[in-house]
């Protein structure tokens, strides 16, 4: 749940702060998105080698107790 409430304020905080058309988007939106999805795919590789850590960890100790 705080993975979904993170990315709600990443949409609310940014994304759905983009000017409408006919307003053109900015050069600094651009690259503050870039940001922020370089940002999301690192904490998202962080969290999936947390997942498989912990999923590698609890196999490895039962295999050690045969």
């Amino acid at each position: 749940m705080n993975w979904a409430n993170e990315a709600l304020t990443i949409a609310q905080n940014f994304v759905y702060t983009a000017p409408q058309a006919p307003t053109p988007i900015p050069a600094d939106y651009y690259t503050k998105g870039q940001t922020i999805c370089r940002r999301q795919v690192a904490i998202g590789g962080y969290r999936l080698a947390l997942l498989l850590q912990s999923a590698f960890k609890s196999t490895t100790q039962n295999q050690s107790l045969y």
